[in-house]
């Protein structure tokens, strides 16, 4: 199958090529332009690479977020899915910069969208965010109560994008489908995600500020639940307006500090500083509906996972040692 992955040089999208090459996929990831691109990705792309060799070349990259760029790529190789990743993903910097969510989340959105229609792509599954409910959404969380607004530039550029997904299902026929990711979390995770903040503070010895008093709660999933929730959504029939993907469990952040500590066996000084504006207090999903639409349930629970995390942390590969 020709599958088509944006952001493919991101955390979850390297997870997610790498997955897809090996069950014998041919892939094209979109990535940022060179001078764009973290040392992160980077370091990714010359992993992913590596792997396209052992693939025998059934990896394309296409370098340009221009929309000549992507049409013609899929010209030369039309996608039958895409699954989109690509966006920018920092509460805090949305709300200083929400021109920069506009841009790299509905604008690219836009242009994707149509170059997927003219290329003739039958499905696409996108990437959404727990950011898109409210502060007044009912607990937990359920697909159809977003609450008044998102609390964000981000979560409202995401929101965005999912209505416009939507409305090409309904305007051209495509088969669409967005997954609204909680905290997703894993080897390689990106460093501005609070898992590796924790982590990383843990290995240099240096304090973790703690915005409030540590009991806000969030949803962490591991990233192998979620690229199983991916390809679930890949083969689904038709299409859903949106699924929540996460483990269905709440962790406050005094809980998941715990964790991390005991993964790595060491302690960490905290800092308390105020609430950041933006930020959801309590964010727990009810993901009944993803279980039973997709048969899937995410198998990884918090201390699994955050031993995975800290064993690749501490690996030749990881952070730790970099």
């Amino acid at each position: 199958m020709n599958i088509l992955v944006t952001g493919a040089s991101g955390f979850l999208g390297y997870h997610l090529v790498s997955r897809l090459l090996a069950k014998g996929h041919n892939v094209t990831g979109t990535i940022r332009r060179a001078g764009m691109a973290s040392s992160d990705s980077r370091r990714r792309m010359k992993k992913l690479e590596a792997i396209n060799g052992d693939a025998k070349g059934r990896l394309q990259i296409a370098r340009s977020e221009e929309f000549e760029a992507l049409y013609n790529t899929f010209k030369r190789s039309p996608p039958e899915i895409c699954i989109h990743l690509a966006g920018k993903s920092w509460v805090r910097e949305s709300v200083g910069y929400p021109e920069l969510y506009e841009e790299a989340n509905f604008r690219f959105t836009a242009a994707l969208l149509e170059a997927l229609r003219q290329g003739g792509c039958r499905r696409i599954v996108f990437a959404s965010t727990v950011m898109v409910y409210g502060n007044d959404a009912p607990l937990p969380y359920s697909e159809n109560e977003l609450g008044s607004a998102p609390s964000s530039p981000y979560g409202a550029s995401k929101l965005a994008c999912e209505v416009l997904v939507n409305t090409y299902r309904e305007l051209h026929m495509m088969e669409t489908i967005n997954l609204r990711l909680f905290s997703v979390y894993g080897p390689d995770l990106r460093p501005d995600c609070v898992p590796h903040l924790i982590a990383s503070a843990i290995m240099k010895g240096q304090p973790f500020t703690v915005f409030g008093d540590g009991s806000s709660v969030r949803d962490y999933i591991e990233v192998d639940d979620v690229l199983d929730a991916i390809e679930a959504s890949m083969a689904l029939k038709g299409s859903c307006d949106a699924l929540n993907i996460g483990s269905g469990f709440g962790v406050s952040l005094m809980e998941l500090i715990e964790t991390i500590q005991k993964a790595m066996r060491r302690r960490v000084e905290l800092i308390h500083k105020p609430l950041v504006q933006g930020e959801l207090q309590i964010a727990v999903p009810d993901i009944t509906m993803a279980m039973n639409m997709l048969d899937w349930e995410p198998k990884v629970d918090l201390d699994q996972g955050i031993a995975r995390m800290a064993a690749w942390f501490q690996s030749p590969d990881g952070p730790g040692t970099r």
